[in-house]
Parts: structure tokens; sequence; C-alpha cells
């Protein structure tokens, strides 16, 4: 009896050790489950670079300046490849995390990937860059990407965590993360066509890779890196399609949640 107690006790402690360290550490060395006080703290240390973004990078009023203002938020550069760079454009993931509900435990953390642009402003004067101004205006985030970043977002999992699922996609349960001003809404029927996405379950944690669908008012010119708008983007040799609302999501699975006693809410 002792012995199978101890055997017991050693694996309990086995498991908890993995699953407070290695084995819970995704994207820039951040760990989840952990308390919300302890990854803010995590955020901090890791010398990840914070900074608010306009979710539109055109302006055309002051209430839509208001109603576009988004809050600060930690963001990772690791996919910024400088191929792909522009003086305006940087391509960037907005960090999100979320808790267990009635617990303060870091469950998941959305990476919500995207673009910056400087933002234009419509004035009586004509349009206007304000982020190079005198008024100093937060950058644009679009959540836009290029099909070339988001290829090497996917060899760098596949390198990282090996082969994947390729998950069938149902408009009306697969989740999709849409940034309003200082909200993040999660919708489940936003309709773009050609989308994709990746599952990689490790023991502990489980990734998911939405590219995100085909853009309809987004366009690439791959010869200045610029990202266009158009009411009717054509694709030419030099101008490509795009992919929208694009995320990586790394999430604790039901076998970590059971033992760190996250499914019992403290309420």
């Amino acid at each position: 009896m002792k012995k199978t107690f101890f055997t017991l006790l050693c694996s309990i402690l086995t498991f908890s050790s993995c699953t407070q360290n290695k084995d819970l550490t995704i994207i820039e060395g951040l760990s989840l489950g952990v308390q919300d006080s302890i990854f803010q703290k995590q955020l901090v240390d890791s010398k990840l670079k914070e900074s608010n973004f306009m979710s539109t990078s055109y302006v055309i009023s002051q209430k839509d300046y208001l109603d576009n203002l988004g809050e600060r938020r930690f963001y990772t550069t690791i996919f910024n490849n400088p191929k792909y760079k522009t003086s305006q454009v940087e391509h960037i993931g907005l960090l999100y995390p979320k808790k267990s509900i009635g617990n303060s435990t870091i469950t998941e953390l959305i990476v919500l990937l995207g673009h910056t642009e400087d933002v234009i402003v419509n004035t009586d004067n004509g349009e206007e860059n304000f982020t190079k101004s005198k008024y100093l205006f937060p950058k644009g985030f679009e959540q836009v990407v290029r099909v070339e970043i988001l290829n090497d977002i996917e060899k760098l999992l596949i390198e990282k965590y090996g082969n994947f699922k390729k998950i069938k996609i149902d408009d009306q349960n697969f989740p999709e993360y849409l940034i309003q001003g200082k909200q993040i809404i999660e919708k489940n029927n936003l309709f773009y066509p050609e989308k994709e996405a990746f599952l990689w379950e490790t023991e502990y944690i489980d990734i998911t890779f939405y590219k995100g669908g085909v853009a309809d008012l987004y366009m690439i010119d791959i010869g200045s890196n610029e990202y266009i708008k158009s009411l009717s983007p054509q694709e030419t040799d030099n101008i490509k399609k795009v992919y929208v609302q694009p995320y990586i999501s790394y999430k604790i699975n039901k076998k970590t949640i059971k033992s760190l006693n996250l499914d019992n809410p403290k309420l």
C-alpha cells in the first residue's frame, strides 16, 4: 500500500513539475497554467514591446478615432520577416491571454496576426498622415497578412511541433477574433473563402494555427510590399491576394486542466 501511494505521489509530483515548466512554455518563453498576475509579470520580464494601436488605418472623424483606439497590448515581432518590411509595414502578433471560467488562471494565449500601417485621417484639408504628424497618432493594426508570412509561420510550427491535423472548418462553430477599438470580439460566422486551420496536439497543450480566409478588400503589391485597399481587387503579376483574421492559439488541454484542478471553477 505504501509503495502504491509513493508511486502515485511521485507520478503526481512529476506531472505537476512538467505542467509548471517547459511543457507549458510557448511563444516568447511565456508559460500557460499560471495566475493572471504571474502571467502579466512574465510579459513585463520578457521585454516584449507594448503599445496601443488603432483597429483601422483610416479615420474619417473624431468619433471614428475614439471608436477605433485600442488599449495597450504586448506584441511579438517574431514573425516580422525583414524581407517584407517597409517604412510603414511590420508584421506583428498582438497577445490576447484568456482565463479559465471562474478562475484567474491563464489557460490560453491567442496571437492575433496582422500588420501595422500609418493612420490616415480624412480632414478638411484632405487626407493626412497623423502617425507622422504633430498629433503622434498610434499606428493602425490591420488583421491582414500576406501568404508568405503565413507559410513561414506554418513551417516554424511544423519544425517545433511536428505533424499537424487539418481542421475541417464549420463557420458556425469555428472561432474568429475581430478587434474593434478596445474590444476583441469572438465571431463564428465571418464569411471569407479558402479558410484553412491546423492543429498540433502535444501532451499538455494544443496549438491551433488559423490562416484566415481570403480578404475581400485588401491585396498586396509584392513589388513595394505595400498593402492595397480596394473595393474590387484583382490579382495581377504584382498584385496578390492576402488573408484576413489569422491567429495562433496556444491552449492547455483537458488533461492539463484536470491536473491543475481547473475543471472546478471557484465560484
